[in-house]
């Protein structure tokens, strides 16, 4: 997945569309003869000019694979690839991109992220993923030694998944957002849900997570089976956190700014707004609990806890 060249459609979705034209003539492509009309014809609206197409099927999906234009070794690679679902719909545009491509707000916040939990692990491949409605996604592949690790980044900045990578990763799937979905997300954010779109959702034997962006929010849900909701977490910066306790913890900042001060964290500092991270989560059952976890400039790493009671603990790992 090495990405050569960002192509101008994944900005946005309108720009995707009306580079092309609905008149060319059709054209067939190798794997192409169990792929739906409407895909193919699809495709070729979407990417008139692609070259080297190649479909073949993935899941429940028909994928075609374009632009073959990186080799390693003998083979050449397909650097960008269209996703339609089994029925022929359009459902994600996948390109593989250089790092330097990348925005500056996900290049200065994977900088960061990097030198805090990887340093010493190098880029390994890129790619940005754009779906319908639900903005871009930008994945980053990062190895040392044998071990090999996948980044996703919103474009805004936030870290949305950071998993091991188990030698199965070869895609990034479409999301296809079922309507019970939708409908717990709307009652949940009600005020909200117009600016709300879906960027991943994970299904295991007990719950549905269901990572969404609240205009440039990054919010992780999870329900159970039901699609009843079980939890909400999310970050915030450290000055938004202290509006975010208000009146009811007055007690707990109180005592959160004396702890600053004796450990000299200011808070207006650059340096330690960059620092600070503050995870918030709302359960059903266990009501608010934040973790705030703080790198002093000396690398001792503090994490303070707080219950849904105000009460406060810290630790610290040098």
């Amino acid at each position: 997945m090495k990405l050569k060249n960002l192509l101008l459609a994944f900005t946005c979705s309108a720009l995707l569309f009306s580079a092309c034209s609905s008149d060319d003539e059709h054209y067939e492509a190798p794997g192409s003869a169990d792929v739906p009309e409407k895909a193919k014809e699809e495709f070729h609206k979407l990417y008139k000019d692609a070259k080297d197409v190649k479909w073949e099927t993935v899941g429940n999906y028909h994928v075609a694979r374009f632009n073959g234009d990186i080799t390693r070794g003998t083979t050449v690679t397909f650097s960008s690839s269209a996703w339609f679902t089994l029925e022929g719909q359009y459902c994600q545009s996948d390109q593989e991109i250089l790092f330097d491509e990348l925005p500056a707000i996900v290049i200065e916040r994977f900088n960061l992220y990097m030198e805090l939990y990887y340093a010493g692990w190098k880029i390994d491949e890129c790619e940005v993923i754009y779906r319908p409605n639900m903005g871009l996604i930008y994945v980053i592949e990062i190895e040392k030694g044998d071990l090999e690790r996948v980044i996703s980044i919103s474009e805004h900045g936030d870290i949305l998944k950071d998993v091991l990578d188990d030698d199965d990763y070869e895609d990034v799937l479409p999301v296809i957002v079922p309507d019970d979905i939708l409908h717990a997300l709307e009652i949940l954010f009600p005020a909200d849900f117009q600016y709300l779109s879906v960027v991943e959702i994970d299904y295991d034997d007990n719950e549905i997570t269901v990572d969404v962006m609240i205009g440039t929010k990054h919010k992780e849900i999870k329900f159970n089976l039901k699609y009843q909701w079980i939890s909400t977490e999310y970050e915030t910066g450290i000055k938004e956190f202290f509006e975010i306790l208000g009146d009811n913890y007055r007690e707990t900042k109180e005592e959160l700014h004396d702890f600053f001060l004796r450990h000299q964290i200011d808070i207006e500092d650059i340096y330690f707004q960059k620092r600070i991270e503050v995870e918030i989560e709302d359960h059903y059952k266990f009501g608010k609990s934040i973790s705030i976890k703080i790198r002093l400039r000396n690398n001792v790493e503090l994490e303070i806890h707080i219950d849904k009671f105000g009460k406060i603990t810290v630790e610290e790992d040098d």
